[in-house]
């Protein structure tokens, strides 16, 4: 069954499906609100208009109502969170342009916008009236109509939006389901915003198996005894988050499983997964599976999964993405030739669950992806990878990729082993430029327990790293400091660290 079908099949269910701070709501709830808005969405533009609807906001119910009635209706819901700036918003907006779009918390935007607001969406869910409107274009969505669109940061300044189909986030959901055992009735974690396609993971896991989601808010997560009491209460059995975040909550001496009790399931997405970060996971949460996967926003959250034990953290250097999941092909490439094992290139993503492209944007769409002859669409993803042992590993970004006096370095090669240095929590490589946008210099940014003295740290870090990297690798400067910065996707932000010691 297609999940709209699994969907309705739970609309007498009294169990919640929805819980952030006080309030929540049930399938039953669910299905009824977002049948009302989807009846209303039909009604102001028509049947068999499939026109993309934005919907703004945080993590309010009001979010899952709207996507859902979206799809009922036929149209592709594209999320935008509060973290997006107002000109970012707009462009969003500009470039979905709409009859009208969903706002479910409050923002001025320009007047030529038609906005739907929450006072609005409250009326239509609340009216009954909408219950003996005729059902008609009530859940036809053809399987290559677009399910949704998450806009990423584009190279020219204006947003991409990639676009889901029906088909590509129904045989992701298959997959991602039986990756965690199949089983209904347990919690998960929604710790990214609806912005960022992790949420994906674990916002249809739930839904799919009339499970529960329990939302941690951008307000709780950046207060830690706020974040603790949530949750500790949450009863969380599958966590989704990014590794950084993970990091996070590891700093808390209270993370452990004597106080957060029914984690089974650690599903990571996102970011590079370290064996650090691993290894203090098995030691808190002896009794979780730790899952580390792989994947593109333009694949449909993840590609790959791999069960991270004790035994593969010993074996490998790095922890592996894993395997490539049924439906799927990885090659690596370098320009068209497909590399060996071992060798790294670029990781291109062939399968069934490949994005139908980008959002009104033919040039980017063209650069990116490409049909294979037997008709299957394949995305460039722009990331440097290799395969060992039937896994999939990661190297870096193509654009993490500098020169340096001739020498072509990967800026993760240089973090991943700094990690390997006693007492390095978390850190980021950053190129610092000349006049000419050249790469001068290299600086690491470290978070560690061990500086006492900052001068002879860094001759300790510089000793202990060339036993690893080459001595042209060795970051030049070694600035410290007590956390890292993230961004609202969960990752560490780049820009914001740059800011940060532009400021010293």
């Amino acid at each position: 069954m297609k999940y709209l079908e699994i969907f309705n099949s739970y609309k007498h269910s009294e169990k919640i499906a929805y819980i952030c701070g006080e309030n929540s709501v049930t399938y039953k709830e669910l299905m009824l609100y977002s049948d009302r808005l989807a009846k209303y969405i039909l009604q102001n533009c028509g049947v068999g208009n499939k026109d993309a609807i934005s919907v703004y906001g945080h993590k309010d119910f009001l979010m899952l109502v709207s996507f859902i009635a979206c799809t009922k209706s036929g149209h592709p819901y594209c999320p935008m969170d509060i973290s997006f700036t107002k000109n970012r918003v707009e462009d969003v907006l500009d470039i979905i342009n709409s009859k009208f779009s969903i706002f479910t918390e409050d923002l001025v935007v320009d007047e030529k916008f038609n906005i739907l607001n929450r006072k609005n969406i409250l009326d239509i869910i609340y009216d009954d009236k909408y219950d003996n409107i005729s059902d008609e274009g009530l859940y036809e969505i053809d399987s290559e109509d677009i399910a949704y669109i998450i806009f990423t940061s584009g190279s020219t300044g204006k947003p991409k939006g990639v676009q889901i189909t029906y088909d590509n986030l129904n045989n992701y959901i298959r997959w991602i389901h039986n990756v965690v055992g199949n089983e209904k009735n347990k919690v998960y974690l929604n710790q990214a915003p609806f912005s960022f396609d992790l949420s994906v993971m674990d916002l249809y896991l739930s839904l799919y198996s009339e499970s529960t989601l329990f939302a941690i808010t951008k307000e709780n997560q950046q207060d830690f005894s706020s974040l603790y009491e949530n949750l500790k209460k949450s009863n969380v059995t599958n966590w989704v988050s990014t590794p950084s975040f993970a990091d996070m909550c590891l700093s808390m001496r209270e993370f452990s499983c004597e106080n957060i009790k029914d984690i089974e399931y650690f599903l990571f997405c996102g970011e590079v997964l370290t064996k650090k970060t691993a290894k203090r996971l098995r030691e808190r949460f002896p009794n979780a599976k730790i899952i580390n996967t792989y994947g593109p926003t333009e694949s449909t959250v993840c590609v790959t999964d791999i069960l991270v034990t004790d035994e593969v953290i010993e074996k490998f250097g790095v922890i592996p993405l894993g395997k490539t999941k049924n439906g799927t092909i990885i090659e690596i490439r370098e320009d068209d030739k497909v590399l060996a094992d071992g060798e790294v290139g670029e990781i291109v993503i062939i399968g069934d669950t490949v994005s139908s492209g980008y959002y009104k944007n033919s040039v980017q769409t063209e650069k990116s992806f490409f049909i294979t002859e037997n008709n299957i669409r394949g995305y460039k993803t722009g990331d440097l990878g290799y395969f060992k042992d039937g896994n999939l590993f990661f190297s870096n970004r193509k654009d993490f990729q500098i020169k340096l006096n001739g020498y072509r370095i990967e800026l993760g090669d240089i973090e991943s082993n700094l990690l390997n240095i006693e007492g390095v929590i978390s850190c980021c490589a950053l190129p610092n430029y000349d006049s000419d946008n050249k790469v001068k210099s290299i600086t690491a940014v470290v978070v560690s327990n061990n500086v006492v003295n900052e001068k002879e740290y860094v001759k300790f870090l510089k000793e202990e790293l060339q036993k690893y990297v080459p001595s042209y690798m060795v970051p030049k400067k070694f600035k410290f400091l007590e956390k890292l910065p993230m961004n609202n996707n969960g990752k560490i932000d780049r820009k914001e660290l740059k800011k940060i010691l532009e400021s010293k």
